[in-house]
């Protein structure tokens, strides 16, 4: 199943992702007390007031994985007006990035 995602991060950060793919990040899931590990993706573009840490730059990532994978890692979360995904890095190897507007400026 493909599927474009978006990851929003800092400028510095896409372009460490462009060059050398994704690696799993580390945080606090927000209003829990949950450690989690990997790739946060979207399916539509997302800004700090949505729980992304940075929306100085946007890439766009052609995923193509089983939707059985997709049903896995999805992140849900009552109320939210997006889909999200916490996939782990390695299953992002390879894919297809696009740099938002930032980023080419």
């Amino acid at each position: 199943m493909k599927r474009t995602l978006y990851h929003s991060t800092t400028i510095v950060a896409a372009r460490a992702i462009l060059r050398h793919g994704f690696k799993d990040g580390r945080g606090l899931q927000i209003g829990r007390s949950k450690s989690i590990r990997g790739v946060c993706l979207s399916n539509t573009p997302v800004d700090e007031n949505e729980g992304a840490m940075s929306s100085e730059a946007l890439i766009e990532v052609l995923v193509d994985l089983p939707a059985v994978t997709f049903a896995f890692y999805e992140v849900k979360e009552h109320g939210k007006p997006f889909r999200e995904w916490l996939f782990p890095a390695r299953l992002l190897k390879g894919v297809r990035c696009r740099a938002s507007q930032a980023l080419r400026k």
